[in-house]
């Protein structure tokens, strides 16, 4: 179902906060995969390299359950972006990738281990990186092609990276 109609520059808008969130996941990604590298000892930084391993998983995460969310959520607030708000044809929202069972699963242990302070917060959990890198990727794909380009911020002009190497986890 297509939404109701907002303003172009409040579309702009939302465009613009939606390229950011893709690229800073895409880029925490990169930056993970880097770090982790660091910490097995072929680059010497200054932080300690757990802190920078963490935060960078972290802002990796934070920004995967959001653009999970922008997939696969049903019910939105008045001022959610959601995806239908770029596309042109009320049917393209059937040609969107949902995300898969494995990566609602994963946004589970995000919402745990992320977002809230629980007692039933593990100490370790080894994140399927790379399933939920290529899982958003898919949605991604299905999705971008579709977006009217009339009313997307400038910043659309140069597309984000998809290429990423994010092993383990």
């Amino acid at each position: 179902m297509v939404s109701p109609k907002r303003p172009e520059e409040e579309l702009r808008e939302g465009s613009y906060h939606l390229y950011y969130e893709i690229s800073i996941f895409f880029e925490t990604a990169r930056w993970y995969s880097e770090i982790k590298k660091a910490a097995q000892g072929t680059v010497n930084v200054s932080i300690p390299l757990t802190v920078l391993q963490n935060a960078f998983l972290e802002s990796f995460l934070i920004h995967a359950r959001l653009l999970l969310e922008f997939f696969h959520k049903e019910c939105f607030q008045p001022d959610d972006i959601k995806p239908s708000d770029f596309l042109s044809d009320e049917g393209d929202s059937k040609k969107i990738i949902k995300p898969d069972k494995l990566l609602m699963k994963e946004k589970d242990h995000m919402d745990k281990k992320l977002a809230h302070l629980t007692y039933t917060r593990s100490r370790e959990y080894a994140w399927n990186l790379s399933a939920i890198l290529k899982g958003i990727v898919d949605c991604l794909n299905s999705y971008i092609p579709l977006m009217r380009q009339d009313i997307l911020d400038p910043i659309w002009n140069k597309p984000p990276i998809f290429q990423v190497d994010c092993e383990g986890g």
